[in-house]
């Protein structure tokens, strides 16, 4: 990690950020600052921060929720990750070296679906740098590096409502079009799962993991009615493509019930 970070001036101009009072400026001022790496997807501890800004860490925590929810931050709270997803946009790599060098930071963040959605985000990447992005990447992460196909309708969608992603520099075939054995097993998959999101991902792990479809279907029935999946209505519930590559079916999960039964203990 560098020693110092560079404050683009045109931080202080986003109108987002002129809307926010003292405190919140100080906040996201420091989310860019404090504890950020090279590449913009960090581990982040709410105490330290706390500690460095002087702020109580309940009201910190509080605070930077809303700050993050303000500027659709993403803030994996559970292992303690900060994904910024404009980061590009204020910390442009000057050549295809600094992209290299800068993604070797990916090797000290925790392991976040967060990872997975800025390997993804080359919105504010110059045009230039997105292919030694999306090969570096594959290079340092191997088959975790997340790829997805859709279909040339959904793309096009996809085009016009969210971010440029770096997977659309290497793709491969989905399990439909490579391996019609498994799909029947797949379809079973898909439809138990309760997040049903970027299939051609998801199907891309199924034909990786190739797991047994009754085991998965029976630890989707028990993980569904879990704590972690419960709450928020279903917010914390991973992707399918995520759950298959952490091969989610071989977790050991709290149930509702048994955490009711130890809050009461």
């Amino acid at each position: 990690m560098a020693r110092y970070r560079k404050s683009d001036p045109r931080f202080w101009k986003d109108e987002k950020i002129r809307g926010f009072d003292p405190t919140d400026k100080l906040l996201a001022q420091y989310a860019f600052t404090g504890q950020s790496n090279r590449i913009g997807c960090f581990a982040f501890s709410p105490g330290m921060a706390a500690e460095d800004t002087g702020i109580p860490l309940r009201t910190f925590v509080k605070r930077f929720r809303q700050v993050c929810q303000r500027l659709n931050w993403k803030w994996d709270e559970r292992v303690g990750v900060l994904y910024l997803p404009t980061w590009w946009r204020y910390n442009q790599p000057e050549n295809a070296n600094n992209v290299i060098g800068n993604l070797k930071d990916l090797d000290d963040v925790p392991g976040s679906p967060l990872v997975a959605e800025f390997c993804e985000n080359v919105t504010y990447l110059d045009p230039k740098l997105r292919v030694v992005f999306a090969q570096t990447l594959v290079e340092r992460l191997g088959e975790r590096y997340p790829k997805r196909s859709v279909t040339q309708e959904q793309e096009q969608k996809r085009e016009q409502e969210t971010p440029l992603r770096a997977d659309a520099l290497v793709t491969a075939p989905p399990l439909s079009a490579t391996n019609g054995a498994g799909l029947a097993d797949f379809e079973r998959f898909w439809a138990s799962y309760p997040k049903r999101k970027h299939r051609g991902q998801a199907e891309r792990a199924w034909a990786k993991q190739r797991p047994p479809i009754d085991t998965v279907v029976s630890a989707l029935e028990v993980q569904r009615r879990s704590r972690d999946w419960v709450k928020d209505d279903g917010q914390y519930i991973p992707y399918p493509a995520t759950w298959l590559n952490a091969k989610g079916w071989l977790d050991e999960v709290v149930r509702v019930s048994d955490a009711d039964e130890d809050d009461d203990s």
